[in-house]
C-alpha cells in the first residue's frame, strides 16, 4: 500500500471538491469569484407585497 499516492489523491479529491462548494456559494450569494470585499453585488429585483390576510400560523423563521 503506497500511502504517498493515497494521501496524493485525497488531496486532489479535496481541491475538486472545494471548487464546487465555492461555485455553488458563488450561485447562492450572488457575488462573482473576482469580486472584492468592498463591492456590492447587483441589486436583486425588490420582494413583492403579498396581498390577503396575514397566515393565522405563520412558519418559523429558518435558523443555520
Amino acid at each position: 500500500m503506497d500511502l504517498f499516492k493515497i494521501i496524493q489523491k485525497l488531496r486532489e479529491e479535496k481541491k475538486r471538491i472545494d471548487r464546487a462548494i465555492f461555485a455553488l456559494e458563488e450561485l447562492t450569494t450572488g457575488i462573482p469569484a473576482g469580486a472584492s470585499e468592498g463591492e456590492t453585488p447587483p441589486a436583486a429585483a425588490p420582494a413583492k407585497k403579498r396581498r390577503g390576510r396575514p397566515p393565522k400560523h405563520p412558519r418559523p423563521a429558518a435558523t443555520s
